[in-house]
C-alpha cells in the first residue's frame, strides 16, 4: 500500500513538473535564458523535484552543488534511478525477512520429515502387531482345532472301549480247568508299563476278543494318565502294538475284523502274550 502512494505521489510530480516546464517555456522570459526552476539530472526539471526525491527516498536536501543567479538552477546530488532503490536499512530488514521466511520453511520441511517417519515407523509397527496377533490367533485356533480333534477321537475311542466292554461281558467265564484240557485259553497279557492282566477264553471265542481284551486295559490306562495329568489334559491315543506270543515268540496274526475262533488260530492252553508297541 506505502509502494502504491509512493508511486501515486511520484506520478503526480513528473505530471506537475511536466506542467511548469511547459508555462516556463511559454512565458517570454523563458526564451531570454533564465531559468527559475531547479534541475533534476534524470530528465525531469521542477521545483517540485524534492517532492519526487523525497517520495522515493532519494535525499532531503539539495545536491552537492549550488549555482547562483538565474538559468543556473540547483543541481540535485542523488537523482539517479539508483535513488529509486531501498535504503540499506529496508534492504537489510527485507534480507533479514527472506532469511527467517527461509529458516521457517526449513522448519517446516524438518517438521513434515519427522512426521512423515513417525508415520512410516508407526504404520510398520502397526503391521508387525497385526502379523504377530494373526499368528497368535492361528496358534489358537490351531490348538483348540487339536484338542477338539483329540476329544472327539477320545469320546469315539471311548465308545468303542464301552462296546468292546460290553462284547467282553457276554463271553462266559470258563474254569482254569478248561485250559488244562486245552478247552480254552488263559492268557496273560504284559502291557508296555508292566503291568500284567488275565482272562480265560472259551476256546470258541472269536479270536479278536483277545485284541479286545488288550484295548480295554490300554484305554483305561490312558485315561488313567489323563486323571493323574488333568490340568495338562494329557490324554495321550494307545498306539499300535503287536501282540508277541508262542515259542519261538512272534507276532500274532489276528485281525479285529476276523471271526476265526481261538481253537482255529491254535490259541489254547496257557499262553503268555507281551504287547509291544509298534515302531512304524
Amino acid at each position: 500500500e506505502l509502494a502504491r502512494l509512493k508511486a501515486a505521489q511520484a506520478a503526480k510530480a513528473r505530471q506537475q513538473a511536466r506542467e511548469e516546464r511547459a508555462q516556463r517555456e511559454a512565458r517570454p522570459e523563458s526564451r531570454g535564458g533564465y531559468d527559475c526552476g531547479f534541475g533534476f539530472n534524470d530528465g525531469y526539471d521542477s521545483h517540485y523535484g524534492g517532492v519526487y526525491d523525497t517520495a522515493f527516498g532519494g535525499g532531503g536536501g539539495f545536491g552537492d552543488d549550488y549555482n547562483g543567479g538565474y538559468g543556473g538552477g540547483v543541481s540535485r546530488g542523488s537523482s539517479s534511478p539508483g535513488a529509486l532503490a531501498r535504503s540499506p536499512s529496508a534492504q537489510a530488514a527485507a534480507e533479514l525477512r527472506l532469511g527467517q521466511d527461509e529458516e521457517y520453511l526449513e522448519s517446516l520441511r524438518a517438521d513434515e520429515a519427522k512426521a512423515a517417519s513417525k508415520r512410516e515407523a508407526d504404520a510398520q509397527a502397526l503391521a508387525k502387531a497385526a502379523v504377530a496377533e494373526a499368528r497368535a490367533e492361528a496358534q489358537r485356533a490351531r490348538e483348540v482345532a487339536a484338542q477338539t480333534v483329540g476329544e472327539a477321537r477320545r469320546d469315539e475311542l471311548e465308545r468303542q472301549t464301552e462296546a468292546k466292554i460290553k462284547a467282553l461281558a457276554v463271553i462266559p467265564e470258563v474254569p482254569e480247568s478248561d485250559a488244562r484240557k486245552r478247552a480254552a485259553l488263559q492268557a496273560l497279557c504284559i502291557l508296555p508299563s508292566g503291568k500284567r492282566i488275565q482272562r480265560t477264553f472259551p476256546a470258541t471265542t472269536p479270536a479278536s476278543a483277545l485284541l479286545s481284551f488288550v484295548d480295554v486295559a490300554l484305554f483305561q490306562e490312558s485315561k488313567a494318565g489323563e486323571s493323574l495329568d488333568e490340568a495338562e489334559g494329557s490324554f495321550e491315543e494307545p498306539l499300535p502294538y503287536d501282540l508277541i506270543g508262542g515259542y519261538p515268540p512272534k507276532p500274532l496274526e489276528l485281525s479285529v475284523h476276523s471271526m476265526e475262533t481261538l481253537r482255529e488260530k491254535g490259541l489254547v492252553g496257557r499262553e503268555t502274550f507281551r504287547v509291544v508297541i509298534c515302531d512304524k
